[in-house]
């Protein structure tokens, strides 16, 4: 910080007025509006981080804020008015770079594997991406919904609100309503998977409700165990047509490990200018939209791989909300990997 060391400092709050202040904080975190916080709040949250009682809040206010902070750097904001192009992203990886050392001093990267609740972990070997397997979008009959979520413990059909899109599948949760966006209508493995991961996020909400929300890793970790019992027929009171493609989930969950690690790989290390070779030609969209992700989804099978290790399977809601009570104390437990830059 700069100014004359001679000037009087301002006295030191007490504990109570930072938590006030802390509280006035959180009515408004990072990310809302056009601009990241304002001095007053990194101030804020720079002492709040230094003493022992409200460094836990003020971490948490990080980890909540930090990326949408990067996002909102000047740099970042102008690459990101380009159109996605793989020229494009290398330059929104070095914006991002800059801001992460700017306004957190660490890197871009791993102040994501934090903001989403993964350890640091060495990537899988690289491996050719693939296709999805043939046959993973056949069938014409259509996706018998209701019937899945009535199968799930944990979900009542009425709670859920089902909607089919040309978008990306997803799931939203508000006031105490889910709604489920999804792009196949049909009972083909693909649309299985989707439906299955979906109410997975959603079955996630329903055993935690609370806030702060599940962190991402531990999120998909949720709704791929959920999808993983395509694998296994009988597993779920669901329709036949669930399990007629029990191969193909297991390949095609291969496929995804194998993308989101060549995607993870792109990211942590030297973006490239242009595709390497057996790269798509036009860039991932979740390089450009949902960057930093990838550890998430990585991590996610990690978990599930434990869990599914240990028996962990749908009807045992009881054991599945304690493994999940311990992978969110194990993210929280994670080591902040920032200093905090203050203006």
């Amino acid at each position: 910080m700069s100014g004359d060391p001679r000037a009087p400092r301002a006295p030191r709050r007490s504990d109570f007025a930072l938590e006030l202040e802390l509280d006035r904080l959180e009515a408004t975190p990072a990310g809302d509006g056009d601009a990241p916080w304002p001095t007053w709040a990194r101030r804020l949250v720079a002492e709040a981080a230094g003493r022992e009682l409200t460094r836990p809040r003020a971490l948490a206010l990080l980890r909540a804020g930090a990326p949408a902070w990067v996002e909102q750097d000047p740099a970042v904001r102008a690459v990101r008015q380009r159109a996605p192009s793989w020229p494009a992203y290398h330059e929104l990886c070095a914006a991002r770079a800059r801001a992460a050392q700017r306004h957190f001093g660490c890197a871009w990267a791993s102040l994501m594997r934090w903001h989403h609740g993964a350890p640091a972990a060495a990537l899988p070997p690289p491996r050719p991406v693939t296709s999805p397997p043939a046959g993973w979008t056949a069938s014409e009959a259509p996706l018998p919904w209701r019937a899945a979520i009535s199968a799930v413990p944990g979900l009542c059909a009425d709670d859920i609100e089902v909607t089919f899109a040309e978008s990306r599948a997803r799931t939203s949760c508000h006031a105490g309503r889910v709604v489920v966006s999804l792009r196949d209508r049909r009972a083909s493995a693909r649309g299985w998977f989707q439906l299955l991961h979906e109410l997975g996020h959603a079955l996630g909400h329903a055993l935690c409700p609370t806030l702060p929300p599940l962190p991402r890793a531990i999120d998909e970790a949720v709704a791929a165990w959920l999808a993983r019992h395509l694998e296994e027929p009988g597993s779920l009171d669901l329709p036949s047509s669930a399990w007629a493609g029990a191969a193909l989930q297991r390949a095609e969950r291969a496929r995804r490990v194998d993308l989101a690690s060549y995607l993870a790989r792109l990211e942590e290390e030297a973006p490239p200018a242009a595709p390497a070779a057996g790269a798509p030609s036009a860039l991932p969209w979740a390089l450009w939209h949902d960057g930093g992700a990838q550890p998430a989804y990585l991590h996610a099978e990690v978990l599930v791989d434990q869990w599914w290790r240990d028996g962990l399977r749908a009807r045992a809601l009881d054991r599945l909300a304690r493994a999940l009570a311990g992978a969110r104390a194990d993210a929280a437990a994670l080591p902040a990997p920032l200093t905090i830059v203050v203006p």
